[in-house]
């Protein structure tokens, strides 16, 4: 591929700062695997990404690479689906990993090292996996459409993703998650909520939380789910009923082995469009944004996104 087509979207903030500082020596791996022959854009402030990766594919890219964490991904994939979807413009989707949270990358099986993750580039296995999208009203009352490749969470989800969010890159880790989710445990409330699975059946609950995965990991590691497929085109959809503090504690314990779904207090379905209201404040989250309050719409659009993926 010639520099038009071969585009890095390259986040030095990513795990902490510690990609920019080795950013000489990704740079040189990269052009070891795949010839100096490429395009480089840098990010410096939150959505950077998304933009640098529309401009990206409009100048002919046909491979973008996100090198950073999840939250660089989420925001290549945007950029990506924003291009798919309004400009009928499509392009594939190369990962380097190397931030904080990599849920993304573990729940693809492509977590590994700079040199593994680029022979896999170089290679050039190819997937279709599917995409999440969600449909919300910003704070300001504004329509917006925001799309997501792992998952999306409602509830006590949100206000732990507000919470790490709201503490430095370089401390965030799969600990800090954990420890701020137990927090929440304690003291996060539970809310009315409905939901209407698949345009036809309604249900309403009083909940915690309620996460749409596409990937079956979460929180830095966590195991969510053995069951989610990024190819399946449905949702993993977790309802966390109301529980006793005991409860929670044991369901938080079985995340980590993906074994939520042996809870009599969770419902767990298979779905490929949710909406989802409540006469309450609820924060949303997806991959790690914080999006806002309810109401939302969720939908799966199936084989959306090529991905370059792990070896068969």
């Amino acid at each position: 591929m010639t520099a038009k087509n071969i585009h890095i979207i390259f986040n030095p903030a990513s795990g902490g700062g510690r990609t920019g500082k080795a950013r000489r020596i990704i740079l040189n791996k990269i052009e070891n695997y795949l010839g100096k022959d490429y395009t480089l854009w840098e990010t410096e402030k939150p959505f950077d990404a998304v933009e640098h990766t529309i401009k990206a594919i409009e100048s002919g890219g046909k491979l973008i690479i996100a090198v950073g964490g999840d939250g660089t991904i989420h925001e290549v994939v945007n950029g990506i689906c924003i291009s798919k979807f309004n400009k009928n413009i499509d392009c594939t989707l190369g990962i380097i990993s190397s931030g904080t949270g990599q849920d993304f990358v573990q729940g693809f099986g492509i977590k590994g090292n700079i040199d593994y993750q680029l022979n896999l580039i170089k290679e050039g296995n190819v997937e279709s996996i599917d995409i999440g999208m969600v449909k919300y009203k910003e704070k300001a009352g504004n329509n917006a459409v925001k799309y997501f490749a792992n998952e999306f969470q409602a509830g006590i989800g949100g206000k732990v993703a507000q919470a790490v969010n709201s503490k430095s890159k370089n401390k965030r880790s799969f600990l800090t998650y954990g420890l701020t989710a137990i927090n929440y445990l304690f003291k996060y409330k539970s809310n009315v909520v409905s939901l209407k699975l698949n345009e036809e059946e309604t249900v309403t609950e009083k909940i915690i939380g309620i996460i749409a995965a596409n990937g079956n990991f979460m929180g830095g590691g966590m195991k969510l789910t053995q069951t989610a497929k990024f190819t399946d085109h449905n949702f993993d959809l977790f309802i966390l009923r109301e529980q006793s503090m005991f409860n929670k504690l044991i369901n938080f314990t079985k995340i980590n082995f993906g074994k939520l779904d042996e809870s009599e207090l969770i419902t767990i379905r298979k779905v490929n469009k949710i909406l989802i209201d409540s006469r309450e404040e609820i924060l949303m989250e997806a991959d790690g944004e914080v999006l806002g309050n309810l109401p939302c719409e969720l939908s799966l659009i199936p084989s959306a996104l090529k991905v370059i993926t792990k070896f068969h």
